[in-house]
């Protein structure tokens, strides 16, 4: 029999080697058979109370782990048991240091000990009420009754970040406030720099929220829904546009009712306010919408009050659409008012040119032109002119006879479905007609205008 040759190599994987002749058999050692060392040492908190303990976390190496010894560099500050639990004992920084059995380098971690640390404590969840006050290093407990089994901690991104209690006891990072419970889960804001709250106990009825904050602190009723918090993506979800504001508020209860309120323009709130109406300028604008308001002249006849009517058109080349009303406000015999207006709603850019009529009970009484132009994004431009009667041949409605009236009438002449402001003014010849004749006219007229500003 041939001498056998053993050789050992630890790198790594530990592999036995045989030889025997020419054969060669590499079979696999167990790792428990290797001595595993310990290659780094932590803990959650290394700033602690006096009188507070901390764990030493430890990493280890693969293999059969050894005994290990743990000292302080000064018992005075900090102690350490044969456990790797170390107390804080006064103040100053202590190094504690993990040294092997066998073989290995010694592990070493500084721990400083401050009497103006709040010592961490370990909370059960069901203890904890709404508003609880929690600090870094807290550890959150489910005991297994009735809320905390999981926690929503609200994160930088405008989320939650979820912790399963029931698995393993949670430790913050962080300080935070206990600001909703919802049956087995709690929630937890942070204090965060790019994340707004709004605390619920400081909101009354009719306050404006924010909704780009997260609303904390009550139960948030809405659509039949019951929210322990609101997060900026929930508002326009659950509530709708518009702007939010508090509808009710219960602060024995905890519990706060939110709406959608439409945002109003000034012309909406016109509308809705006689007396405001009846104060209102002549024209009102707002985006793709102006209000004309006329007040007209109100009779009594008797015990009967009646407002006089009032005839209105709109014409231009923007596209439009409009609806008019006239109101009585009688608050006596003696003092009674009325109001007449026309909303118009602009669909695209152009000239618009309003036309109002009082007729009375002797006939037509006032009658005014009121001119406006809608820009390329379809605005209501604010300026306006106020006119009686529209210059003869102004067919555009834009206050002024010019050539483009000319062009604006040819035009119609040609193709009569042609969109024009307002024929009317173009009968030159006043025989109830509109044609070629109206049109020498009319150039008869821009000559003579140009001619006069020479």
């Amino acid at each position: 029999m041939g001498k056998k040759l053993l050789s050992a190599v630890i790198t790594g994987s530990l592999l036995f080697t045989f030889t025997a002749g020419y054969t060669t058999i590499d079979k696999p050692v167990s790792a428990l058979s290797i001595i595993a060392t310990v290659t780094s040492v932590s803990v959650e908190k290394d700033v602690i109370a006096v009188g507070e303990s901390v764990q030493l976390e430890l990493e280890w190496s693969t293999g059969a782990k050894q005994e290990l010894f743990f000292t302080s560099s000064d018992e005075s500050v900090a102690a350490v048991d044969q456990d790797g639990i170390v107390t804080g004992i006064g103040n100053g920084t202590a190094e504690i240091t993990v040294s092997h059995s066998n073989y290995g380098s010694d592990k070493t971690i500084t721990i400083t000990v401050s009497e103006d640390v709040r010592e961490s404590v370990c909370c059960n969840t069901s203890e904890l009420t709404l508003g609880t006050k929690l600090y870094k290093y807290d550890k959150l407990h489910y005991d297994g009754k009735n809320i905390g089994m999981t926690a929503n901690i609200v994160n930088d991104k405008g989320g939650y970040d979820i912790a399963y209690l029931s698995e393993e006891d949670y430790t913050l990072p962080f300080d935070a406030e206990l600001v909703g419970i919802d049956g087995l889960t709690i929630y937890l804001a942070p204090e965060l720099e790019n994340v707004k709250y709004i605390d619920g106990r400081t909101l009354s009825v009719g306050d404006v929220i924010d909704t780009s904050s997260h609303l904390l602190c009550y139960d948030y009723h809405i659509n039949k829904c019951v929210l322990p918090v609101f997060l900026p993506e929930y508002y326009e979800e659950y509530i709708g546009e518009g702007e939010i504001r508090v509808q009710d508020i219960d602060h024995e209860n905890k519990t706060i009712t939110l709406e959608a309120v439409e945002e109003k323009s000034e012309i909406d709130t016109l509308l809705t306010d006689f007396n405001a109406l009846l104060n209102a300028q002549i024209v009102t604008v707002s985006d793709n919408r102006a209000l004309v308001v006329f007040r007209p002249m109100v009779q009594q006849n008797g015990c009967v009050i009646e407002a006089d009517k009032m005839e209105w058109g709109v014409y231009g080349t923007a596209d439009t659409t409009f609806v008019t009303e006239t109101l009585l406000n009688s608050i006596s015999y003696d003092e009674n008012e009325a109001v007449a207006y026309c909303l118009i709603t602009a669909d695209s850019p152009g000239t618009v040119c309003v036309k109002g009529k009082e007729i009375t009970q002797y006939g037509t009484g006032i009658e005014f032109y009121v001119y406006m132009t809608v820009d390329e994004n379809g605005n209501f431009n604010p300026d306006y002119v106020l006119l009686g009667e529209p210059e003869q041949g102004d067919v555009n409605a834009d206050s002024a006879f010019s050539i483009a009236d000319v062009v604006e009438f040819q035009k119609w002449l040609a193709a009569p479905d042609t969109n024009v402001a307002y024929l009317d003014t173009a009968d030159f010849n006043s025989d109830g007609r509109l044609d070629v004749f109206d049109l020498c006219l009319m150039k008869r007229k821009l000559i003579d205008t140009v001619t006069d500003n020479i």
